[in-house]
């Protein structure tokens, strides 16, 4: 769920420019999700430490396309059980360009856990 502007399916109100103006900057995800606290940019605002539900997480911009409204991460360090992650975020036109949908897309591997 995109919190505070959108629904289970990812559609949002407003146009794929005004989705990508709310969402599509790397630091904001407080913003647009309540349980993420904080979001501090390091690295020329290449790599994000994130605070949610007293979790703490490292993620490393990999690509950025404002023209495509997307955006690759890739997690450096998180409490998740996975290696190789990737996720891409995407805010795309709908509705004649009436309204957008957010589609995030991940890759992953999960660790073995015991």
């Amino acid at each position: 769920m995109f919190y505070g502007f959108g629904d289970d399916n990812g559609r949002v109100a407003g146009t794929a420019g005004r989705g990508w103006q709310l969402i599509g900057g790397f630091g904001s995800l407080p913003d647009w999700i309540p349980f993420v606290t904080e979001s501090e940019l390091t690295d020329g605002g290449r790599v994000r430490h994130l605070t949610a539900s007293d979790q703490s997480f490292i993620e490393k911009l990999e690509k950025y396309d404002s023209e495509d409204r997307s955006y690759s991460y890739s997690i450096v360090e998180s409490h998740f059980a996975v290696i190789d992650y990737l996720s891409t975020l995407r805010v795309t036109a709908i509705d004649s360009g009436h309204g957008s949908r957010v589609d995030l897309s991940a890759r992953f591997t999960a660790e073995a856990v015991s």
